[in-house]
């Protein structure tokens, strides 16, 4: 329980402050309004946290969230984790940390989506449980990467995805097989 309840507070500081140190301590920002969603073509689209197309939360590494649009399927949603997942490997492999910083924050708001569509779903609780600890060992492992992008240059160039990829691997396979048959 203290661990969820730690995963939500990481997730609202970042969600107020943005993913860099805030200039003004978080207690002191106003709370940000819950992300809009509006459905549209299957999709759900995330319109910049409720901040409309100018908000700017504290990023200064340069990526736009703009629009993010998420499956409104568990399986869809499942199979967009796994190709995030894919993409931060082959980018971290080839070099490219700045592309994998801005695939490793699109997972991130991924991992909350589905947490949302996991609780809100007719999975039974066990299901669910087990869906809530994938998604955090998900969650820890992008979080870790987060921040190593975000440290110094050397920091940066260590950064393995394989270091990851077991617990990244298990996490996927636990949500590809909870959301079989839906």
């Amino acid at each position: 329980m203290q661990r969820s309840v730690g995963l939500g507070i990481l997730v609202a500081m970042l969600t107020v402050g943005g993913c860099t140190e805030p200039s003004t301590p978080v207690a002191t920002r106003p709370a940000a309004p819950a992300p809009t969603a509006v459905a549209t073509d299957a999709k759900v689209v995330v319109e910049n946290h409720g901040q409309g197309k100018d908000h700017d939360h504290g990023h200064d590494h340069g990526h736009d969230h703009g629009d993010e649009q998420f499956p409104d399927t568990l399986p869809e949603a499942v199979e967009d984790m796994e190709t995030l997942c894919v993409d931060v490997e082959d980018l971290l492999a080839g070099g490219h940390r700045d592309d994998a910083d801005e695939k490793v924050h699109m997972a991130g708001h991924l991992i909350e989506h589905l947490r949302g569509m996991f609780s809100g779903s007719s999975l039974a609780d066990d299901a669910k449980k087990s869906a809530s600890a994938a998604l955090d060992s998900l969650f820890d492992c992008f979080d870790t990467m987060d921040t190593a992008l975000h440290a110094t240059e050397e920091a940066k160039q260590k950064i393995d995805y394989t270091d990851h990829e077991p617990k990244i691997e298990t996490a996927i396979g636990t949500l590809k097989d909870l959301v079989k048959g839906l």
